[in-house]
């Protein structure tokens, strides 16, 4: 995946759907079923229509992010897309199905800083590396989700286990960094 262009980038939200009964697993299956049937598809469409050249998501609520009212409790899905080359962001955003919300052209980042990377130890100094990781990291999770068969639900197993992987590949466990 390529560095996005920070300054054409747009950001959309899709509820998590649950209920206020809902377990653990059932909210987590909920999601990893929208990802599967709404987000993944959604990408493809667009990267397969060429709108789009870089995608990454969170999961987030109000207090981290989501543009909302005070008395939401909702959980999103917090998509980025970045408008592909001659393709303006108003024709992006309007190929973007209804339960895409509160749909926005994304504010600039800053490029000094991604969360808690030190900005200074990517390739140049270039925050957009961390962003390219992002989504590396997202086609990862649809890419691993869509080597399921998507008539039967993933177990929470396969996905530590894929996890554990990574972590056994970046040798994490000799510094302490917690993996599955």
């Amino acid at each position: 995946m390529k560095e996005p262009d920070l300054d054409n980038l747009i950001e959309t939200f899709i509820q998590i759907p649950y209920g206020p009964d809902a377990t653990q697993i059932a909210v987590w299956q909920d999601y990893v079923d929208l990802l599967r049937t709404r987000i993944s598809p959604l990408i493809r469409d667009l990267q397969d229509a060429s709108l789009i050249t870089w995608f990454a998501f969170l999961v987030h609520n109000r207090q981290s992010g989501v543009p909302t009212e005070e008395n939401d409790q909702g959980i999103y899905v917090h998509l980025r897309l970045e408008a592909g080359p001659g393709v303006n962001i108003d024709d992006l955003v309007g190929k973007l199905p209804e339960w895409c919300t509160m749909t926005r052209k994304m504010p600039t980042p800053p490029r000094t800083k991604l969360d808690n990377c030190d900005v200074s130890f990517f390739r140049g100094g270039r925050v957009e590396n961390g962003w390219r990781v992002l989504g590396e990291g997202s086609a990862w999770i649809l890419s691993m989700l869509e080597s399921h068969d998507p008539d039967k639900p993933i177990p929470p197993q396969n996905v530590s286990q894929l996890l554990h992987y990574i972590g056994n590949s970046l040798f994490a466990s000799i510094v302490r960094i917690p993996m599955p």
